[in-house]
């Protein structure tokens, strides 16, 4: 038979177990909270620092993320994404790489108790432009660009390429990019940094851009085209903006781009020249045929 627990025992546990509550308490606290403890060494004095973290957002399957050039997790096939926690407030270094894609790199800033999203725009190694030859296809496509072009809207400041009840894509004055947010709702993290977010931003490229079209898998990237090639924009401004010419004229045997236009059928981008239609590849492996 266990004999009772005396009196003395039972008010020495209680205030050991009181006593590894308090201590023991607030650090799970402040752990799910989104601090953590710095210098352990020292028993007297925690140095408790607040964290935040960084989300990478639609990278893909098979995808490697690195911070700070340190691997940091792998995509998957369910997990798409990625949520880096328990980050020190400063800039870190983001890289992604992956297979058959150029890598990506951004400096990015981690705030305390705040996460910070990035949809990298991975560029595959291999664009190539199919020129179309199937009739019935180029007769539909015609009718799409023809709705694009007539769909224009020439303003003072430029022309209005897309616009729906988010965002305004426009080329502005002297060839220049430029994208509206019609909502705080649609404004992108990185469009406020500073607590008030700003609605517009202009994007400015070693030359004139004459067409633009969303990019086809990531409303964080634009597809441009210039006379003397065909640009991946990333729309993000933080660190560097990201800026890939995947397509040149050469590419096609032609002299320049001049007069091309981009347009988007089904999800795939376009581009017409002066006597051609062609789909634009974005895949490692080139379809054999453009259907």
């Amino acid at each position: 038979m266990n004999r009772p627990m005396s009196e003395k025992r039972r008010n020495v546990t209680l205030i050991i177990l009181v006593f590894v509550f308090f201590i023991f308490g607030p650090i799970l606290i402040l752990s799910a909270s989104g601090y953590s403890i710095m210098d352990i060494g020292s028993i007297i004095k925690l140095n408790l620092h607040k964290t935040g973290g960084i989300y990478i957002s639609n990278i893909g399957n098979n995808s490697e993320v690195f911070l700070d050039g340190k691997v940091a997790g792998n995509s998957s096939f369910l997990e798409r994404s990625i949520l880096l926690q328990r980050l020190s407030p400063k800039v870190h270094i983001i890289e992604v790489e992956k297979d058959g894609f150029l890598g990506w790199s951004k400096e990015v800033s981690v705030y305390p108790n705040r996460v910070t999203e990035v949809r990298p725009v991975l560029v595959p190694e291999n664009i190539t432009a199919k020129k179309i030859t199937d009739k019935n296809l180029i007769a539909t496509i015609s009718k799409i660009l023809l709705k694009k072009i007539e769909s224009t809207i020439s303003t003072s400041t430029g022309v209005i390429i897309f616009e729906d009840n988010h965002t305004v894509l426009s080329i502005i004055n002297k060839g220049n990019i430029k994208i509206e947010w019609l909502s705080a709702d649609d404004t992108p993290q990185y469009m406020c940094l500073s607590g008030v977010c700003d609605p517009s931003m202009s994007i400015t490229l070693a030359e004139k851009v004459t067409d633009l079209e969303w990019h086809p898998e990531n409303s964080n990237g634009i597809i441009s085209i210039t006379s003397k090639g065909i640009y991946i924009v990333e729309l993000d401004p933080r660190g560097s903006r990201i800026i890939n010419k995947i397509i040149s004229p050469s590419d096609l045997k032609l002299s320049s781009f001049d007069k091309a236009k981009l347009f988007e059928y089904k999800g795939d981008i376009y581009l017409k020249t002066a006597d051609s239609f062609y789909e634009i590849i974005f895949s490692n492996e080139a379809n054999d045929d453009a259907e």
